[in-house]
C-alpha cells in the first residue's frame, strides 16, 4: 500500500518526518511516497485531499480536520 507523505524542507519538519519518509519506521506492506514542498503547496494539497499525511499550517488544518488528524506531538507556532 503507497501512503503519500507531503512536508516541507525546513530543517524542524525534516526531522520530524524523516524516520517515516525513509521507510524506518517498520510498516510492513507499505511504500512511503515522500514529497517536499513549501507550506502553501502543503495547504492546497490537503484541501483536495491529495497526500494522506501532510505537514499543515494550523489555519490550514482548521479547514480539514475532518479528513486530517493531527499528530501527538511535533506542533509548532508561529
Amino acid at each position: 500500500m503507497k501512503i503519500t507523505l507531503g512536508y516541507s524542507p525546513c530543517p524542524n519538519d525534516t526531522v520530524v518526518f524523516y524516520r517515516l519518509a525513509k521507510g524506518l519506521l517498520g510498516l510492513p506492506g507499505h511504500e512511503i511516497d515522500a514529497q517536499l514542498h513549501d507550506v502553501e503547496t502543503l495547504n492546497r494539497f490537503a484541501m483536495s485531499g491529495v497526500p494522506d499525511i501532510t505537514k499543515l499550517s494550523f489555519h490550514a488544518w482548521l479547514n480539514v480536520k475532518d479528513k486530517y488528524r493531527t499528530f501527538k506531538s511535533g506542533a509548532a507556532l508561529g
